[in-house]
């Protein structure tokens, strides 16, 4: 795990550069690239930094690593925010092939979400992941039930802590698959979830985010002191 501190702007840069040049190697070894995506505020500056990225679009795919059971349509819809800030421009410049763009319908069902990522890979290459003050991270919530499921790759998530109460999440087990995940801690009102990332007695069902200390290659940025 690298822990990198520095001012967001700068380091959502350094997070595309990261991305950038993992993409390019994976692509000399394998066809395309799976990245999983969160919602929230976190990823929107890396999102925007996306329309102008050096990625070849046309070999990502894109699912979500979180989704609230909401339609598309909805303000309060993850991947909306990811389809106004990039994917809705680089699918208009025909950059990004709509086939590889994989958002989650709510009354489609956990089971066909799951059927069509396993249908593309069996795990994510890439992830991008935001952290709560509490330490939840995608809809895994600290002591929550799900923070113990491991067989399932998706999971519905009921009575979140947090609005709306029913959600979709990758479960921990999947996103450990991950060969590269940048965790965004951005505000100092994550500055109590950074404490409890970074302290080695808190346990995976404490903190959720920690996760990112059994992915093979991570990057915790933040621009907390």
């Amino acid at each position: 795990m690298n822990l990198i501190k520095g001012k967001q702007e700068t380091l959502e840069k350094k997070a595309i550069k990261i991305i950038e040049l993992f993409i390019r190697e994976k692509l000399k070894t394998q066809d395309y690239v799976t990245l999983g995506i969160p919602g929230g505020a976190s990823p929107l500056g890396i999102f925007t930094l996306f329309k102008m990225a050096k990625i070849d679009w046309r070999k990502v795919h894109i699912f979500m690593v979180d989704e609230r059971f909401v339609p598309l349509s909805s303000q309060q819809s993850n991947f909306k925010g990811a389809e106004d800030f990039f994917i809705k421009h680089l699918v208009d410049l025909e950059f990004l092939p709509k086939k590889n763009v994989h958002p989650f319908v709510f009354d489609q069902g956990i089971g066909r979400y799951a059927a069509e990522f396993k249908s593309i890979t069996k795990k994510f290459d890439l992830v991008i992941l935001g952290m709560g003050s509490d330490g939840h991270t995608a809809s895994i919530f600290p002591n929550h039930p799900s923070s113990t499921k491991r067989k399932a790759s998706f999971l519905k998530i009921e009575n979140s802590p947090k609005l709306p109460k029913d959600r979709m999440s990758a479960s921990l087990s999947l996103l450990a698959k991950s060969d590269l995940a940048l965790l965004l801690v951005w505000g100092e009102d994550k500055k109590p979830g950074l404490d409890i990332l970074l302290d080695e007695k808190k346990t995976l069902q404490e903190c959720p985010a920690r996760i990112i200390y059994d992915i093979e290659e991570s990057y915790i940025l933040t621009d907390i002191e």
